[in-house]
């Protein structure tokens, strides 16, 4: 904290958080003033071997059963700190419609009840909220579910210009959460990891809200009992849709979380080079919870900083972010797992909500989505909306019906295309209709060579 005694404002801003919150912002905030950017150094970079990723379809009979009867002694957490700007709408994403009656918490509720079910366990179902979601969170979850739930922390934003803090007029806008890196030490300063270990919970199972195909798998927890291991993150394959996706190598001999952000421009495109990097993160995370406490109370879980630079009222600012992933590098036994992609099933755009209501995916009754079994592909196709199905509420006015997207590889809409009953597309298909036209599209095929009036798909 001695840090901040020279900078009244900063000491004050952050003299209500919990005294590890302060902490890690000292830390982060002190290793911006030294110029630490996050980058990291290409030549310093090694691929992971084959014989350090452990594929899911690997493991034995002897995993699942041991994870079966390890499914009393894990948590289900969910980030849940998001907004759904990024689909036009607001308050928590988590609350975003997926269908008339579904959003994406209902959804998620559906799953945990399952689980419970199946396993005749009381599963703690746990979210990791922000302080701009948190209450309206509670509100929609009040008396239909148990749940706990934490906020993680607020750091200052800072001005890029002066390194000194930001104070806007909208007194909200001074704080920024600080990534979802911030889980570990907020569920210690909130009382639930303590909670948690009280109650014989061993393990937790991390990933984000907006991402409704991960379960509770018992291969992956029985794997990650029998070898003793504190961490392990799931990738899975990359695909045109994922290229940008972070990806996790050796760095300086250890292993490491590498995002894009963190590399100069002269390297992106070798770190969207599958061959170098065929699997991506998917924020899928497993931890040991009396590991984990030991590493935070030690002072060892150091991530990595991570700069967010954003506009706000005018002025340029940064946030300071750490990653959740990046704990690979701390933990004394850590491993990488090759999981199918239905596992990751985000929904982050309008594009995404496409693709999750039409027949490529499958939603069970169990509530989690999976691939539909005669999906050819296994994978998201690529699929780029354009302004006109930006929010939720204009997409639902463009999409009155799921199209089939079963045989699609590519889609691009631009204009004002109305999907209606009985449309289905296949291969590489791009519409663009001129501005102040409108197209209807009903019970039509349309496929890389289709004629649509003056608009052309084309490959």
């Amino acid at each position: 904290m001695e840090l901040l005694k020279g900078n009244k404002l900063f000491h004050e801003q952050i003299d209500g958080l919990p005294d590890e919150a302060k902490r890690q912002f000292c830390r982060m905030y002190a290793a911006f003033l030294e110029g630490d950017t996050g980058k990291f150094f290409w030549d310093d970079i090694d691929p992971l071997s084959a014989h350090e990723v452990v594929e899911r379809a690997s493991l034995s009979s002897d995993d699942i059963e041991l994870g079966e009867s390890l499914m009393g002694q894990v948590a289900f957490l969910k980030l849940n700190g998001g907004l759904g700007m990024s689909m036009g709408c607001e308050g928590p994403k988590s609350l975003v419609p997926l269908s008339e009656k579904t959003t994406f918490l209902s959804l998620i509720c559906d799953q945990i009840r399952y689980l419970r079910k199946r396993w005749q366990k009381s599963i703690p179902f746990v979210l990791m909220n922000s302080f701009s979601t948190d209450r309206k969170t509670r509100e929609f979850l009040s008396d239909s579910i148990d749940f706990l739930a934490f906020q993680q922390h607020q750091f200052p934003r800072i001005l890029a210009a002066t390194k000194g803090p930001f104070l806007p007029q909208d007194s909200q806008q001074a704080w920024n959460p600080p990534g979802h890196g911030d889980v570990y030490w907020s569920l210690l300063t909130s009382g639930v990891l303590d909670t948690l270990l009280s109650r014989g919970i061993t393990y937790v199972f991390i990933s984000n809200s907006d991402n409704l195909g991960p379960d509770l798998d018992p291969g992956i927890l029985g794997y990650m009992h029998r070898h003793e291991l504190d961490f392990l993150m799931e990738m899975t394959p990359k695909t045109q849709m994922d290229i940008k996706g972070g990806t996790v190598v050796r760095y300086r001999n250890r292993l490491a979380l590498l995002e894009r952000s963190q590399l100069e421009e002269a390297h992106l495109k070798d770190f969207e080079d599958v061959s170098q990097f065929p699997y991506f993160n998917t924020n899928n995370i497993w931890v040991r919870l009396d590991s984990l406490k030991k590493l935070l109370l030690s002072g060892d879980l150091q991530l990595p900083l991570i700069l967010n630079s954003k506009m706000c009222e005018g002025e340029a600012i940064i946030q300071l972010e750490s990653a959740m992933g990046a704990a690979i590098g701390c933990f004394e036994k850590s491993a990488v797992m090759v999981v199918p992609r239905d596992r990751f099933l985000p929904v982050k755009h309008t594009s995404d909500l496409l693709v999750v209501q039409s027949d490529l995916i499958m939603r069970h009754e169990n509530g989690f989505l999976s691939f539909a079994e005669d999906s050819v592909e296994k994978a998201y196709p690529l699929v780029k909306l354009g302004s006109d199905f930006y929010s939720v509420k204009q997409y639902l006015a463009h999409v009155l019906a799921a199209p089939s997207l079963k045989g699609l590889k590519s889609l691009v809409i631009e204009g004002d295309v109305v999907i209606g009953e009985g449309v289905s597309f296949s291969g590489n298909v791009v519409i663009r209709v001129p501005k102040g036209e409108t197209l209807k599209l009903d019970h039509v095929c349309v496929d890389s060579s289709t004629v649509l009036n003056s608009v052309h798909s084309a490959n």
